[in-house]
C-alpha cells in the first residue's frame, strides 16, 4: 500500500504541476493580448492628435493597467513576451504627439485582492498566507511602477489610492491651464537606443516641473523598403487617422474606369529636409495606398518611395507653389476605400486618410 500511496502523490503532483503551469500560460496568453490592444490604442490616438499644437492632457482612467506581467508567471515561463520594447514604442508616440498621460486608478484605497470576500481563500497556513501577501504586494507594485513610468516619461502625474476622484480629474486639468513649450535638440551622435535623462530646473521655490523627464536615443528609421513595408502594413491597419504630416488628395481623371488616380499635395513645413551640398535639401518619403473592401478590411498595399534632392531655387520654388506634390494611380479592381498614407522616413513621422471610392467623384 505504501508504494501505491507513492505512485498517487507523485500523479497527483504532476497533475497540479500541469494545471499551475496552463493557469500561468492562459495568465500570459491574456495579458500579452491586453498589453498589445493597450499599446496600439494609446499609439493610435498619439497619431491622431500629433497634427494639433500644444499640450494634450489624457486621463487615463482604469481599474488595471495591463502593461506588465505578474512576477509569478513571468519567473516560470520563458516564452513569454517582452513588453519593454512595446512600451518603449507607445511612450515615444505619446511624447512626441505632445500628450501628457495621467493614469487615474479607479479602484481608489484597495485591499489585497487575495483577501477581498469575492476571492478564494488563500492557503490557510503561515507559508501561504505569506506567500499570497507577498504576491498580491508585487501586483500592486508593478501596476503602480507601470503608471509611474507612464506619467513621468510624458509629463503627466498618477492618482492612486485616492477615493477622492474628482480632486484627481481637477488637478490633471489645472495642469493643462498653462503651460509653455520648450524646445530640446540633443548633440549627442551616440543613438544607441538608451534612455536619456532630461532634467529642468525653477528658480521658484516650491515649484513643480512636468515635463517628459526622458528620451530614447533612437536613430532615424530603417530605409530598407522591406522594413518599410512591414511598418506601413501596421499603419494601414489604424482606424484613426494620423495627423503629424498634414497633406491633402484630390481625385483625378483615370486611363481606364476600374482604377483610381490621386493628386497628393504635401506640407513641407512638416518633412524633415537635411540639408545637401551648396544650399540643397533632400527628403525621403513613402506614399502608401491601402485598399479596403466594404467592412473596411485591409486588402493590399502599395508604396511609392520618393526620394527628393533640390536645390535651393528649387525648394523655395516648392514651397512656394504650396507643398511637395505627386501623382499616385491605384490599379484596379477598384475597392470599395483607400486609405493614403504619408511617412518621412527620417522622423517616422505620418499622416494619413481615409477616402470611399463609393462617392460621386469616383463615379465612371
Amino acid at each position: 500500500m505504501g508504494g501505491f500511496s507513492y505512485l498517487h502523490d507523485s500523479v497527483l503532483a504532476q497533475v497540479i504541476a500541469a494545471a499551475q503551469m496552463f493557469d500561468k500560460h492562459v495568465y500570459v496568453t491574456q495579458m500579452t493580448s491586453r498589453v498589445n490592444r493597450t499599446a496600439e490604442g494609446l499609439i493610435s490616438l498619439s497619431r491622431n492628435v500629433a497634427g494639433y499644437p500644444g499640450r494634450k492632457n489624457l486621463l487615463w482612467m482604469s481599474t488595471a493597467f495591463p502593461l506588465n506581467v505578474n512576477p509569478f508567471a513571468a519567473s516560470d515561463l520563458a516564452s513569454h513576451d517582452d513588453y519593454s520594447e512595446l512600451v518603449q514604442k507607445m511612450n515615444r508616440a505619446l511624447s512626441d504627439a505632445n500628450v501628457a498621460v495621467y493614469p487615474i486608478d479607479l479602484g481608489g484605497v484597495q485591499t489585497l485582492s487575495d483577501f477581498q470576500a469575492s476571492a478564494r481563500p488563500p492557503d490557510a497556513s503561515p507559508d501561504g498566507i505569506r506567500g499570497a501577501i507577498q504576491h498580491n504586494v508585487e501586483q500592486l507594485n508593478s501596476q503602480r511602477d507601470v503608471m509611474e513610468k507612464i506619467a513621468e516619461g510624458t509629463g503627466g502625474r498618477v492618482c492612486a489610492g485616492d477615493n477622492d476622484l474628482a480632486d484627481c480629474i481637477q488637478k490633471a486639468m489645472d495642469d493643462s491651464s498653462e503651460f509653455y513649450e520648450i524646445s530640446y535638440y540633443p548633440n549627442s551622435g551616440n543613438w544607441n537606443g538608451a534612455y536619456r535623462r532630461i532634467f529642468l530646473k525653477s528658480r521658484v521655490h516650491g515649484a513643480r516641473l512636468a515635463y517628459r523627464n526622458w528620451y530614447l536615443a533612437t536613430g532615424e528609421e530603417d530605409p530598407d523598403p522591406r522594413v518599410q513595408q512591414t511598418k506601413l502594413q501596421g499603419d494601414c491597419d489604424d482606424y484613426l487617422d494620423a495627423t503629424a504630416i498634414p497633406f491633402t488628395a484630390r481625385a483625378l481623371p483615370a486611363e481606364t474606369p476600374d482604377h483610381l488616380k490621386f493628386s497628393v499635395l504635401i506640407d513641407p513645413a512638416a518633412l524633415a529636409f537635411v540639408a545637401a551640398g551648396e544650399g540643397g535639401r533632400s527628403a525621403m518619403l513613402n506614399i502608401a495606398v491601402c485598399t479596403l473592401n466594404e467592412k473596411r478590411w485591409p486588402m493590399k498595399i502599395m508604396s511609392y518611395p520618393v526620394r527628393l534632392s533640390l536645390t535651393s531655387p528649387q525648394y523655395d520654388a516648392m514651397v512656394a507653389s504650396g507643398g511637395v506634390k505627386q501623382a499616385i494611380t491605384v490599379p484596379g479592381p477598384k475597392p470599395a476605400a483607400v486609405r493614403l498614407l504619408v511617412k518621412d522616413i527620417t522622423t517616422g513621422k505620418l499622416g494619413s486618410i481615409l477616402i470611399r471610392t463609393d462617392t460621386s467623384a469616383f463615379a465612371n
